[in-house]
Formats: C-alpha cells, sequence, structure tokens
C-alpha cells in the first residue's frame, strides 16, 4: 500500500487527517490521533502519501 494517510472530505470530520489502518473494496478503516478506530467510504477520503521510513 502507498499511501499511509488520508483526509477526510465529508461528514463532521472533513478536513481531519487519520492513519490508515485497513482497506477493503468500500470501506476503509481510519485510526485517529486517541487511537480510535474509524470506518469511511472510500470516495469520501483522500489519500495522502507518507513517509515509509517511519
Amino acid at each position: 500500500m502507498k499511501y499511509k494517510y488520508a483526509k477526510s472530505l465529508k461528514g463532521h470530520d472533513k478536513g481531519k487527517i487519520y492513519e490508515i489502518v485497513s482497506f477493503s473494496e468500500r470501506v476503509v478503516e481510519l485510526k485517529d490521533q486517541t487511537g480510535r478506530i474509524k470506518k469511511k467510504n472510500r470516495k469520501h477520503i483522500q489519500p495522502i502519501k507518507g513517509d515509509t521510513n517511519v
């Protein structure tokens, strides 16, 4: 997977940055700064390239 982070494009969390935990055909599991897991539709996020050396 070449993307490590995603930006929310829709919903009350619009503009928030998440770490991508896992993904399927339609749903992406995202983790916020507090460690909570959130599921979002793939259409509602924008993947962001992250540093793979971390």
